[in-house]
């Protein structure tokens, strides 16, 4: 977790004190000034510097804030965690506000679901980039633990779950109990043969990017699975809430659908295998029906190709840039004709900037990449996201 910060601390201490008594005159004691000087060359390199302790110290205070803002946030939901009532449903515990947002309803009635299956509809139409709920964790459970062995390992997040359980209100672990199992939900006794770890291990989400933690979410747990999904969720640290974005617009009565991994752009059948595995069902979403040919499936292997190479940006000095601008533009119009949402656009355009700005010295182009990238992340992250804030600050230093 980001380190408590006390408001009363100086975010700026690190540079130390500004004391113009204690600098000495370096111009008058120059035993070479009777020779002149390059002013200018002095002034740029006074600006350089100034103007960089300046950002050095904007950049600590935006560090300093945020994690203020982390930790105020962390300290509202052990509140509410630790309230009477827990953490419940959104259209439970909210209804004024999601009464009109969304719906809970039996799915199960629908080809491709099983009995008793629950799932979310929209009560409303939605935008592309409209926020559809934003919710707490009713669970949050550190899923890495120092062990000897994976037996131990085991035991202790065994541990860390009921743990986190039992200080949940009643509530609460009635409506946790209330989600489905998927290896125990379909054994001979059904759901009177559901464990907490079994719930706990079906319905977890990573809180955030290289997360420690996992979250179970009450009501985005029941949002059912799309390898094109119509909603993204994200991990806001600034709120300690998990919160879902339209990816597309979408009609009211309309099923939404988030995409539970992987999170790369995959062949149906690697998909589908995951899926089986991760959490025992056979998609049939619209885009794993249509199929997959060769052609496809050439396709998405080349996007998986470009989309790593923003992994290592010290390639860009051996590539012909204008051959990967291009494969670039390839990627992001593949990404288009699948549609599977403008969260994977963001490593693609960011890639896109990279090599105008550092490649092609073409600050026209990379401030495009840029632009786009931004309104990615106000799409599928929100606005006010470290994202979304970040590229547009970049975008306006550019």
């Amino acid at each position: 977790s980001p380190k408590m910060v006390d408001p009363n601390d100086d975010p700026f201490a690190c540079f130390g004190e500004d004391n113009e008594s204690a600098q000495s005159d370096a111009h008058n004691d120059d035993p070479f000034d009777c020779f002149g000087g390059d002013d200018d060359v002095d002034s740029a390199e006074s600006s350089d510097v100034s103007n960089s302790t300046n950002e050095g110290r904007v950049h600590v205070a935006l560090q300093a804030q945020r994690l203020r803002q982390e930790a105020e946030a962390r300290q509202a939901y052990a509140q509410i965690a630790s309230s009477p009532t827990g953490i419940r449903p959104l259209h439970i515990v909210d209804p004024e506000t999601y009464a009109g947002r969304l719906e809970v309803y039996e799915c199960s009635q629908h080809d491709g679901y099983d009995s008793g299956q629950k799932g979310v509809k929209a009560k409303k139409a939605y935008k592309v980039g409209d926020e559809i709920l934003r919710e707490y964790p009713a669970m949050r459970v550190c899923t890495s633990h120092p062990a000897s062995s994976p037996q131990e390992a085991e035991a202790k997040f065994a541990r860390a779950v009921q743990d986190a359980y039992d200080a949940c209100s009643e509530g609460t672990r009635a409506a946790i109990m209330d989600l489905s199992s998927c290896r125990e939900d379909n054994g001979p006794d059904g759901p009177s043969n559901r464990t907490l770890q079994g719930v706990f291990a079906t319905n977890t989400y990573a809180l955030g990017q290289g997360a420690t933690h996992g979250g179970l979410l009450l009501t985005l747990s029941r949002l059912n699975h799309s390898c094109r999904p119509n909603c993204v969720h994200h991990w806001r640290p600034d709120l300690h809430r998990m919160v879902v974005h339209a990816v597309r617009d979408i009609d009211e009565g309309e099923e939404l659908f988030t995409c539970y991994g992987p999170g790369d752009c995959r062949l149906t059948a690697e998909r589908q295998d995951y899926l089986k595995e991760r959490y025992n069902f056979d998609c049939s979403c619209d885009m794993c029906r249509e199929g997959t040919n060769v052609e496809n499936d050439g396709d998405k292997l080349e996007y998986e190709r470009i989309n790593r190479f923003h992994d290592n940006l010290p390639l860009l000095t051996s590539l012909n840039q204008n051959r990967a601008i291009g494969k670039v533009e390839e990627c992001l119009e593949l990404l288009r004709q699948l549609q599977v949402g403008e969260a994977h656009f963001v490593p693609i355009l960011h890639f896109g900037y990279e090599i105008c700005r550092h490649g092609l010295q073409d600050l026209a182009r990379a401030r495009s990449y840029l632009q786009r990238e931004a309104m990615a992340l106000e799409h599928s992250q929100g606005e006010s996201s470290y994202g979304a804030i970040d590229t547009r600050d970049l975008l306006q230093k550019l």
